[in-house]
């Protein structure tokens, strides 16, 4: 990147952030697509719907994974959690509420895989490439806190 990167000011969040938490909630179904419609855009799509702020503006651009692995190691962050981390302050899981981000880490057939979440009450949910996921939320391995 020829400009250095700076994490976005995330604000609280707006009046009736309910609604664009729904509206988000049902990008759920869509299908996975790497850059739109992959589980750090729709963590991305969230914090925009609650609070505004768009902390991905300019980097949907990959349509991989090594793609979005590129970008992430462009900005400086050597995994997912290191660059939600820069934008969103953590939270205890037994404080996470509706709309925060949810860092899921699981075993994977090549190591260990690393998936954003969108927390519903006492569960969140996410997609990945293989599919939706549901997890609950203390079964998470961090939470960081929108708005």
């Amino acid at each position: 990147m020829s400009a250095v990167w700076l994490p976005p000011q995330i604000p609280a969040r707006r009046p009736g952030w309910e609604r664009g938490y729904l509206r988000v909630m049902t990008k759920l179904e869509q299908p996975f697509a790497w850059g739109s419609s992959d589980c750090l855009s729709l963590a991305a799509d969230m914090v925009e719907a609650l609070t505004g702020v768009d902390p991905m503006k300019g980097l949907r651009r990959y349509r991989s994974a090594a793609g979005a692995a590129r970008v992430l190691s462009g900005l400086g962050f050597s995994d997912l959690e290191a660059a939600i981390a820069a934008v969103l302050p953590a939270q205890s899981l037994t404080l996470a509420r509706r709309g925060d981000i949810g860092v899921l880490a699981q075993d994977g057939g090549n190591g260990r895989l690393i998936s954003t979440v969108l927390v519903a009450g006492e569960m969140a949910f996410g997609r990945t490439p293989a599919g939706r996921i549901a997890v609950p939320v203390l079964n998470l391995k961090s939470a960081y806190r929108v708005g």
